[in-house]
């Protein structure tokens, strides 16, 4: 009796320790997961302290200033999921849990100029989940876009319409007791991406290693002095206000530009460079800039988007003897402009089929083919009235003794 007791007893712990293996590896293999996806070279974030990491690049050329735009996102459990049945990356597959994440997010950008060499700016917004609303291991669905209502939309910037799945990995942490974010995919169909992208008047570059496209919507403006006539003076500088009104949601938009020459026979812009080199920034919708030009000088405003107005005033026009013209091309003039105003206010044209940036042109030509005698003859004729009055005087005074000698 005694040795059957010692053996039930036995037979029991023996029992209760299968059992113990058992669970741990029905968890085991319901919580674990490779630490890296199973398709190779496919982009995807590693999850640090459980956050979603979404990745916003985007795109412009060279010496044109990063947008002050923010983006705004949606995040969405999916809802397409059958649950217990459909996997991904051989893992089971499960409909978002709302409560996991927030429901929006933004990432924002600014006019840099640090990134005025740049042709792609990038972005993250990190945003936290909350892993104790998962009750099991396994991959959960989301969907992500960009929520942008078209009359907030900033001009010149194409947004990204795509609807992204999102993925996130969870795990069982054993050192936690308590479930963890391993990483997370976000794909459009069967393509995967690193985040979402954008563009500010180009063409997004197929191999990231290349620079963007220009797409003829957001443009440049150069502005060049001509002095000519038989006594026009090529050294002497003339004095410009130069100001930019901005486009639809563009109000405080910052404009680069140089100070160079322009060529008319070639059509072509050279900046000053090393010590030479005049830059510098004009803020929309901000007071002017002042700009001194002599003959073939010229300044080169970069980033302009279509409904970006440029006003160009010449301070002192149609004097000294000159006469000014203004002449353009590539540019759309408003109403009221008069060639022999001495200013001129207009937007450059865009080509949304163009493959190149569209550069418009503005020549200021001031002309003087005589000198005007009418400074000296203010000056000086008083002066000499007098004397021919004194000189009168005397004539008329001498005669008139020499008369009474007589």
């Amino acid at each position: 009796m005694k040795k059957t007791k010692k053996f039930s007893k036995l037979l029991a712990l023996v029992l209760a320790v299968v059992m113990m293996v058992g669970m741990a590896v029905t968890a085991s293999a319901d919580d674990s997961h490779t630490n890296t996806p199973s398709q190779t070279n496919i982009p995807y974030w590693e999850s640090n302290s459980n956050t979603l990491t979404i990745q916003k690049t985007l795109y412009k050329r060279k010496n044109v200033y990063t947008p002050n735009v923010t983006f705004n996102f949606e995040i969405t459990p999916a809802s397409d999921v059958v649950e217990g049945t459909d996997t991904y990356d051989g893992e089971l597959l499960y409909n978002g849990i709302s409560s996991a994440i927030s429901a929006s997010t933004t990432i924002a950008f600014s006019s840099d100029i640090a990134s005025l060499s740049e042709t792609s700016v990038e972005k993250y917004a990190n945003i936290p989940i909350d892993v104790s609303k998962f009750s099991h291991a396994g991959v959960y669905k989301y969907q992500v876009k960009e929520s942008t209502a078209s009359g907030d939309q900033y001009e010149g910037i194409s947004y990204d319409n795509n609807t992204y799945d999102l993925y996130i990995f969870v795990v069982y942490d054993t050192t936690s007791r308590g479930y963890k974010v391993l990483y997370t995919i976000m794909s459009v169909s069967t393509t995967k991406y690193s985040g979402l992208t954008n563009t500010y008047g180009v063409v997004a570059p197929t191999d990231p290693s290349q620079d963007p496209t220009p797409n003829g919507t957001v443009n440049d403006l150069i502005i060049t002095k001509v002095t000519t006539g038989a006594y026009g003076d090529v050294t002497e500088d003339f004095k410009f206000n130069v100001s930019v009104n901005g486009g639809t949601g563009n109000t405080s938009e910052k404009y680069y530009y140089e100070v160079g020459t322009y060529s008319t026979s070639t059509n072509t812009f050279s900046a000053y460079l090393g010590t030479e080199a005049e830059n510098g920034t004009i803020t929309s919708n901000s007071s002017s800039v002042e700009i001194n030009l002599k003959n073939t000088e010229a300044i080169k405003i970069y980033g302009l988007s279509e409904n970006d107005i440029v006003e160009i005033t010449e301070i002192v026009a149609n004097s000294n003897g000159y006469t000014t013209v203004t002449s353009s091309t590539g540019v759309t003039t408003l109403a009221g402009y008069s060639s022999d105003s001495g200013s001129i206010s207009g937007k450059v044209n865009t080509d949304n089929q163009a493959s190149s940036a569209q550069v418009g042109l503005v020549t200021f030509t001031n002309t003087k083919n005589s000198i005007t005698p009418t400074g000296v003859i203010l000056t000086y004729g008083p002066y000499a009235a007098m004397v021919v009055i004194a000189l009168g005087a005397c004539v008329v005074f001498f005669r008139k003794r020499r008369s009474t000698i007589d």
